[in-house]
Order: structure tokens, then sequence, then C-alpha cells
């Protein structure tokens, strides 16, 4: 069966083909997978003509050779700086030398068993490699090298996971993709056209208002499938030439994995070039691709048409056995078997050694050297790559419109911290419950005011040092296909953090002024008011700031109280301010608990009468809230300037520190190929 011969619909409709949106869940938005329009409908070469946009590059040709690709590996035990013997740097080779050409027009499957080199092989081509990987060798578009800037604008990099904001709908995602990448010249009426078109070819129409879900079913949302076709319609948008997708079945059964990849090759027949990894599809699956690129060991063992292999590895004597899958018989063949290595591994060096020496890898070479001599007479053709960045409005905007959509559709977000600040606030006001004015209420209203400001700190930072890593594959993406900068991604979600933090905050600060009976003074509940919120400020910035720097929730979690507990120790209530050590002025000075508490204890005692009445005259310590203030070492001037504004300070420091920390998790790290020299 050959790819052309396959005419079975995508997705099936129902046979009275009257499905519509009252079939949709109300509660999820979604649909059956069988029901968008068959795939002999579909017609990708009606999308847009970008000659003019990608110039020279309307159509590519996609080169390779003698791309090697290896990691540096530390065999030695124990710390590198307590060991007499350091050289233990060993090369691990990830690819061996390996060369393939990959025409406009042609869907190649990269195949190969579990550690093969595939993913590494199209990370390379991309040039989406880890910097940590040395890699050498020549690729080559349309017979010239690219920089890894030009190629991503050039090409689409499908991602094996698929990372979407739950609480969007399809059709918001693609209008999102389209505002960032589509250009600032193109009007926003050709936008929805664009977007209307890629949803109707990719069969996403019926679906265009169901929301992508989040994991854990906290929000019910598309299937695999689905969303699967929607990571390729976000990349389509931009109609590129070169597509590379890594695992596009994966997860997926064997109904919609048929489904994506019949979707991927009508992709290809439109002039694109395509590239795919795909671990073990099945025999139907098999026969849509055009040609084939197996991989073993980090050599490669065939490229070629995909009929051709079988007669190969029949010159190999490892011949397909009849009514068997040719995909599965060629990863079998290939694969390292535990317990098997070394019968394995002298099975992949025959197969490989042949193909190495074998008449079609000669033809190989000489169509690349071609494709480089036909370059070097063209005269080059400008191109606009760059039209696709937008500018920083249009990237504040937008992301602010998506953060403001999750904040909105996702009202557990708002109920967990609500709940959180009234139990908190409750809690204490209970244990605190009327305090008074005598002698033991300074101990009372000192340790309630310190426990606000701690509660506060510890819920916000913990908050957000969990939600931020959840969103940074996200924004990793999104960063690196130049959509937006660190400043556009941040700033709109920390602005829209700032009604949430002004009414929890006041909710909490209220609850607790009158369940404590704390100072009935306008001037004193806005200044605590005013402390609590700046704490609620930098606490966010603080969280942020693990967020960023940990990358993960759970290493997020367990980082949090190192940041915040030597700050919390010389906050002012555990030491006394004349008492810290000099050598730990910077933790002291950088408190935001110091500065808080000073700014609470001045409006709760500054002028405040503190009786006696209830202890000997011997033991009334207190005569009024002033000595209290003395005590602590605090003076009342303090409470706007330094101590209000070294709050702010500290925010917009925490802040900082956060755009340094998304930007090196999300730039491109990555080490320049070294070609080979002649």
């Amino acid at each position: 069966m050959s790819y052309e011969d396959e005419s079975a619909a995508v997705i099936v409709l129902p046979a009275n083909n009257s499905l519509s949106l009252e079939d949709v869940d109300p509660n999820s938005g979604n649909v059956p997978d069988a029901t968008v329009t068959s795939s002999d409908s579909l017609d990708f070469s009606a999308l847009d003509d970008e000659t003019n946009r990608f110039g020279a590059y309307s159509k590519v040709t996609l080169s390779w050779e003698d791309v090697k690709v290896s990691l540096s590996v530390d065999t030695g035990k124990g710390p590198a700086c307590c060991r007499s013997n350091k050289d233990t740097i060993t090369k691990k080779e990830i690819l061996k030398g390996v060369s393939g050409l990959c025409k406009p027009g042609t869907f190649m499957a990269i195949m190969g068993a579990s550690g093969a080199g595939k993913t590494t092989l199209l990370n390379t081509l991309a040039m989406k490699n880890d910097h940590k990987l040395d890699e050498s060798g020549t690729i080559l578009v349309n017979g010239k090298p690219l920089t890894g800037r030009t190629t991503s604008l050039l090409s689409a990099y499908v991602q094996q996971e698929d990372f979407f904001i739950g609480t969007l709908t399809v059709k918001e995602v693609l209008m999102f993709h389209a505002n960032l990448r589509m250009g600032r010249d193109v009007e926003m009426k050709e936008k929805k056209r664009k977007v209307n078109k890629v949803l109707h070819e990719l069969g996403l129409k019926k679906i265009e208002n169901s929301l992508c879900g989040q994991p854990g079913g906290m929000i019910r949302g598309i299937s695999g499938g689905e969303k699967k076709r929607l990571s390729v319609a976000c990349e389509l948008l931009m109609n590129p030439p070169l597509l590379f997708i890594d695992e596009p079945t994966s997860g997926l059964d064997s109904f919609m994995a048929r489904n994506i990849v019949k979707i991927i090759g009508k992709l290809a027949k439109a002039n694109r070039t395509v590239l795919c990894t795909i671990h073990q599809p099945t025999s139907e699956v098999f026969a849509m691709f055009d040609q084939l690129y197996l991989v073993a060991e980090g050599k490669c063992a065939f490229t070629g048409d995909s009929a051709d292999a079988l007669k190969f590895f029949k010159s190999v004597n490892y011949p397909c056995p009849d009514n068997y899958n040719p995909a599965d018989h060629y990863i079998f063949t290939l694969a390292i078997v535990p317990g098997e290595e070394e019968e394995c591994r002298k099975r992949v060096d025959e197969v490989t050694g042949v193909f190495a020496k074998s008449e079609e890898l000669a033809t190989l070479k000489k169509n690349i050297a071609v494709v480089e001599k036909e370059a070097q007479n063209e005269s080059d053709v400008k191109t606009n790559l760059e039209g696709s960045r937008s500018i920083f409005s249009t990237q504040m905007s937008a992301n602010f419109g998506r953060s403001w959509k999750n904040v909105t559709r996702n009202p557990g977000y708002t109920k967990i911290r609500l709940v959180q600040a009234l139990v908190i606030s409750l809690l204490g006001g209970l244990a605190y419950f009327n305090t008074g004015n005598g002698q033991e209420s300074v101990q009372d209203k000192s340790g309630l005011l310190f426990f606000l400001i701690t509660s506060i700190t510890f819920s916000n930072v913990f908050l957000q040092g969990s939600t931020i890593p959840e969103d940074l594959p996200i924004i990793k993406r999104e960063y690196r296909n130049g959509m937006y900068g660190i400043m556009g991604a941040l700033i709109p979600r920390f602005t829209l953090e700032m009604p949430y933090l002004i009414v929890l905050t006041l909710i909490q600060w209220v609850i607790t002024w009158l369940m404590a009976g704390l100072r009935r003074n306008v001037v004193a509940f806005f200044t605590c008011y005013a402390a609590c919120l700046a704490v609620s400020v930098v606490s966010t910035a603080v969280g942020y700031f693990v967020g960023t720097a940990s990358g993960s929730p759970v290493i997020s979690a367990a980082l949090s109280p190192l940041i915040i507990l030597p700050f919390f120790l010389f906050g002012g209530l555990y030491q006394n301010e004349a008492s810290t050590p000099y050598y730990f002025y910077p933790i002291k000075y950088g408190s935001w608990f110091k500065y808080a508490f000073g700014m609470v204890l001045i409006s709760e005692f500054e002028d405040a009468e503190i009786k006696c009445d209830k202890v000997p005259e011997s033991l009334c310590v207190f005569k009024d809230g002033n000595q209290v203030l003395s005590y602590y070492h605090l003076d009342a001037n303090d409470v706007w300037f330094p101590d209000f504004v070294a709050i702010l300070l500290l925010s917009a420091g925490f802040l900082a520190f956060s755009v340094l920390f998304m930007w090196l998790r999300v730039r491109e790290k990555r080490k320049p190929i070294k070609e080979k020299t002649n």
C-alpha cells in the first residue's frame, strides 16, 4: 500500500454527518475525535504562498554531511576538585558521522531503537541541541549554511510534548500565536482569516471553542490527538517550508497515530520538507513515509526510499519476513538487547558497515555536492524572515490578555487563595483575640504582627514558586520562536497579581485587625495595611525568583524555606536590632521582614497607651508605646523611608533576578557546529 493509494478519512464523520455545536460537552467543550472532515478534503497547498517572505527559501532542500555529536562524560569517582587524577573526561559519541538529504515535498521518517540517536539527529538539524553537546559537520539549507536564529524563523519544530495554557480555547491559542508571529504589518482581519483556514485544514474547526485542558483533570479539555494537531497548527500559521516533528504519535492509540501521520504527510505534499522521528509505527503508518532514515548506535544504517529499505536488508541477509511490519523488523534488527549487547552490536556494525560502502551512500553524497554547487551559482534572494517579530506593546497586550483569561477561567485558583487568606487570618485572630493594651499585649501584638507578615510571605512564595515552573516549558518554546521577550512574559503576569494582592491582603488584615483588637486609628490601620501589601508584593517577587531559579515545583518547594528563613531570622522579632553580628548585615538589611515589622510596630505602638493595672509596679516594663519602639531600636520617622521604600526596592531586585534566571532558562544554549575541513 503506497501513500498515494491511501484514501481513508482522517477522522470519519457520523453516518448522518449531523454533528453540530450542540454535541459539544457543555462542561469541557469536548467533542469526540470522530468529528472532523475527511482527509481527502485537506488541501494544504491552498495555504497562502509566502514566497516573498522566505525568498530563496520558499522551498527547502536540507542536507547534512559527516555530522558528529558527542558528550563529555566524567568517569572519575568523587568530586572533581578532590581527585588526584583529573584526566577522567571521556567523549561519548552519540552521532558518528552521519549524512543525509531531504528535498521539498518529501516526508522523511527518522527511525531507530531507543538510544540510537534519532532525536539528537533531529535536534542537531533543527539547531535545537543542548549546549553541553559538541557538534561538528556540515548542515546546509539549499546548499548554504544558516545561523540558528535564521533556521528557527525558516522552520517549525513540533515538540513531543504538547504544552498549552489549559484555560484557553483552541482558537484563542492560535490567535495568540498569530498576533505574535505573523508580524506587525499583517492586519487583524488577515490573521483571523489565516487562523480559520488552519483550523479547517487540520480538522480543528469543530473544537475551536473547546478548552485545551489541564493535567490531572482540574479542567477537562481536548484529547491527545487534538492537542497534537493543535501543535502542528500553531507552527503551520507561518507556513514554514521546513518542518521538524519529534515523535508525533507518542501517547496516541493506533487510530489517532494514523490520523496525525496522514495529516503530516499532506503537509509534505504541499512542497514542504518534513522530517519526523518516530519510534515504532504500525505497518499502515509506515507506508505513508516517502523517505526512511535508520539510525543505529549513532550511525546511519540506511537512508533512501522506504521501498528500497526492504531490498537493502535482504542484501545484508536480514530479510523482512512475509506479512511482517517492516518498521518492527528494522528496529528489532538494529536494537541493542540487554544481555545480548555483543551480538547486537556486531549485527549493527555489519549493517552500518555495508551501507557505509554502498552505492546508495555514494549517490547520496554526490547529490549533496550537486546541491552545494547549484547554490554557489545562484544569486542571493532577499528574505524577510524577521518580519515575524512583533513590537513590545503587542507582546505585552497579547500576554496580558492570555494571563487575564487564565486567571478568570480558573476559579479554583481564586478559591484556594481566598480560603488560605481566611483560614490564616481567623487562626491569628482567634489565637490573639482582643489583645487589649496591657503589658502582656506588647508580646502578643508583636507576635501577631510578625505572624501576619510571615504567613503572607510563605503563602505567596510557595504559590508562585510552584506555578512559575509549570509554565516554563510554554514560555521557553514561545521565547525561542521569537514571539516575545522575557519582560513581555513576566510583566503582564506580575501586573495581574496586583488585584489579588490588594484584595486578599485587605481581607486578611481587616479580619486580623478586628478580631485582635489592634489600634483603632485610621493612620495606623492604613500604615499596617501598606506594610502587609508591600510584603505581598515582595514575597510574590521572591516566588518568581525561586520559581525561575529552580525550574521545578519540587525543587522550588525545597528551595523556598532556604531562601525565606535567613531573612526571617533577622526580621527583628527573634533577635534585637543591636545584637546582629556584622557578618550577617547583608541578610539583615536585605530582609523585608525587618522593614515590614518595623512599620507595623511603629503604627501600632507610637504614642500608644500601655496600662500596668494587671501587673505589679515592679513588672511594669513599658510605660507607653514609645518605650516599646525604643526596646526594638525603632525610629518612628523610618516608617515610610527607609522601611517602605526598602521593601519596594527589594521587590524590584528580586524581579530583576527573576528576569535574569528566566533568560538563563529559556535562552538558546548552543555551541556552533564545527564545520568539517576539506
